[in-house]
């Protein structure tokens, strides 16, 4: 039986010659591939700036720190996100303010707003499962925005490419991630003052780690093929748009001119874990959006977010690997219709 994994690195000869060539070289961290990692991907994004980092919550916390975000301040982030989100606010000693989403998986602006308050320094937009979250109205608000591009890096659309649309973003090369790497990250800015702030703190604070020539050799050669990636995925895309009974599939495919395909979502009130042990009758793999709600972990009540609570309890995320084929699409999809509906 063949098996569908849900998050699973795509890898190619090109990748392994690019990490030979670091091998062969005998500089495991001083050679120039970390340089032109940082560069090529702050231009892709627009930025002036861009610092490789050991992973992608130590990308936010140096940006947090850069902006100056200390013990007492707040920083308005959504529920429905991964807990390292919640856990890297509070490890520099902020305070995480908590917003619902709407009903399509990201946070509104007027979820936003109604957090504010005299000691919010900082809003991070979670751009989750590859859906553009960003609102040109967050200007308005005079407010430092950080864009996670963690689930969200890469678009074939350069007007709606998630992390060039404020001053400050980040992302990880966590092995389940759009430039996967094993581990690592990046964080970018446009602000010198800041960026050298940032480059000082890294260098001098030991919590800071630095990722190897090895995962920025891999990242690189991944990132090169990036167009290719996201094309892949819109194909695969178009199969589920037509094949997924629209009962399923209609919240995702609303929205889905926003998303660069890191995930691809469907709604429904069955328990998920009884659909998730059916899909692995066929061996397919599904995740639910996101593995907790962050309010919960705060000990605050439902009520307060009930966008973020519909979407935790409905949503059930399938595969869409670059490594699948078209007839894989099809297959995951009948399964889908045939569990859910």
């Amino acid at each position: 039986m063949k098996i569908f994994n849900h998050n699973q690195p795509v890898t190619d000869p090109s990748d392994i010659l690019a990490v030979t060539k670091i091998l062969e070289s005998n500089m495991l961290s001083k050679s120039s591939v970390t340089q032109s990692l940082e560069a090529s991907l702050a231009e892709y994004l627009g930025k002036s700036y861009g610092l490789f980092t050991g992973n992608g919550s130590q990308a936010m916390a140096l940006l947090l720190e850069g902006l100056g975000v200390a013990s007492g301040d707040e920083v308005i982030m959504p529920s429905y996100v991964c807990e390292k989100v919640l856990l890297t606010v509070q490890a520099i000693g902020a305070k995480p303010v908590l917003c619902d989403t709407n009903a399509f998986w990201v946070v509104s602006f007027e979820s936003i707003k109604s957090k504010i308050s005299k000691k919010t320094k900082a809003i991070i937009v979670v751009h989750t499962q590859g859906i553009n979250g960003y609102d040109e109205q967050l200007k308005t608000l005079n407010i430092p925005v950080i864009e996670d591009t963690c689930q969200s890096f890469g678009s074939l659309n350069k007007e709606k490419r998630t992390g060039s649309f404020t001053d400050y973003a980040f992302t990880s090369f966590h092995g389940t991630k759009t430039l996967p790497g094993g581990e690592g990250g990046m964080l970018f800015v446009n602000d010198e003052f800041i960026y050298s702030k940032i480059q000082k703190e890294a260098s001098n604070n030991p919590r800071y780690t630095k990722g190897t020539d090895i995962i920025s050799a891999l990242v690189l050669s991944q990132f090169n093929r990036l167009k290719a990636t996201l094309e892949k995925r819109e194909i695969l895309r178009e199969v589920y748009r037509n094949n997924i009974n629209p009962e399923l599939n209609q919240d995702f495919e609303k929205i889905a001119y926003q998303s660069m395909k890191f995930k691809y979502l469907l709604k429904s009130a069955k328990n998920f874990q009884e659909v998730k042990s059916q899909f692995l009758e066929y061996g397919i793999h599904v995740r639910q959006g996101v593995d907790c709600l962050n309010h919960r972990t705060l000990g605050l009540e439902d009520a307060s977010f009930p966008s973020s609570v519909s979407l935790y309890n409905q949503t059930i995320s399938i595969p869409i690997l670059p490594s699948m084929t078209e007839k894989d699409a099809h297959f995951i999809a009948s399964k889908a219709n045939e569990i859910l509906m």
